[in-house]
């Protein structure tokens, strides 16, 4: 990781301060020293003037007024996936770096859009996967890199809660309401970084309970070229999981939490040699200060950003595949 304790902190704005914002991306941001919260935006008048008092900074009750403002080097958009594109094309034509939360977009073409703006302007773009930043993540792959299960020959990967409120903008259409762009991303995504290769789709399936707009739970079969397998599976209105597992031919890691990390369930990771389990220490991390330490790496090293563009839009391709295939 780079020493930024002598370079100039980034500016960064963030767009859209819903619940998970406020929960892990501003205090990450206020926890990197790579990074200075330059202000926050939202049409909520009251929550804008609340997170302002509460970290200290200006705010603006609009994107644009926030871009006009200048003295930004990037800026977070934090908005409901509907509105990623058109939020990530203005901070990119205000010539701006885009850090944007998952999923980057509803589709490919989008996402394409995108990256080829910012492409044209030498400009990162940087979509968030924290998971793939924890400790936990690291030392999975590193045990993998180091033979210690041998050869992999599949992944498994789990990710389902309880409904929430109907009401959410997860279950709203418009708003780019998914359980694929939303909990799916990472059951999904984190097997392809885990192992650095991209999978061909051979098979998924989506569902839509009945009172839903919006697809609520699926799974995909994916195939690397290496002959491993990965399944994902993904839902709303399940009991709570959230595991990774790693089957090789001399022995299974399994990752919990994998993907989200509450609070009160501390990470734990699990060698099983048959049957026989031994817990693997994993140091502590955030994974979102961890992940936006890269982001800022991004903005400063142009070959960091070149490869986070690919990955960005290589990723949105893979989910546009699962929805075809999903779609017969």
């Amino acid at each position: 990781m780079a020493d930024f304790s002598t370079q100039r902190p980034l500016s960064v704005g963030v767009h859209g301060i819903g619940d998970h914002a406020r929960r892990t991306v501003l205090p990450a941001i206020a926890a990197s020293p790579a990074l200075r919260l330059a202000g926050l935006s939202t049409r909520d008048g009251g929550v804008l003037a609340e997170q302002c008092a509460a970290w200290s900074c200006p705010g603006w009750d609009s994107l644009d007024a926030m871009l006009g403002e200048g003295g930004l080097d990037a800026v977070f958009v934090a908005t409901p996936i509907g509105r990623h594109f058109d939020d990530g094309r203005k901070v990119l034509e205000a010539g701006l770096h885009l850090w944007s939360e998952k999923a980057f977009t509803r589709n490919a073409q989008d996402a394409e859009t995108l990256i080829s703006l910012a492409t044209g302007r030498d400009l990162a773009v940087c979509v968030s996967l924290a998971p793939a930043h924890h400790a936990l993540f690291t030392r999975l792959q590193g045990m993998i890199r180091a033979g210690e299960i041998g050869t992999v020959r599949a992944v498994s990967a789990h990710f389902g809660f309880p409904h929430v409120d109907a009401s959410h903008s997860k279950y709203d259409a418009e708003s780019g309401g998914s359980a694929l762009l939303d909990m799916g991303y990472y059951p999904v995504l984190l097997p392809a970084v885990l192992l650095d290769a991209f999978p061909r789709v051979a098979g998924a399936a989506t569902t839509t309970e009945p009172g839903y707009s919006v697809d609520t739970a699926g799974a995909c079969l994916l195939e690397f070229a290496d002959g491993v397998t990965a399944t994902a599976q993904w839902g709303y209105g399940r009991d709570y999981i959230n595991e990774l597992t790693v089957i090789g031919e001399t022995g299974v890691l399994t990752a919990r939490p994998a993907f989200s990390k509450p609070p009160h369930l501390p990470p734990t990771l699990t060698l099983r040699r048959q049957n026989q389990e031994t817990p693997i220490e994993v140091a502590p991390s955030d994974q979102f200060v961890d992940m936006l330490a890269v982001f800022a790496e991004a903005v400063r090293d142009t070959e960091i950003a070149r490869r986070m563009r690919e990955t960005a839009l290589a990723h949105q391709v893979l989910l546009d595949q699962i929805t075809v295939a999903a779609n017969g």
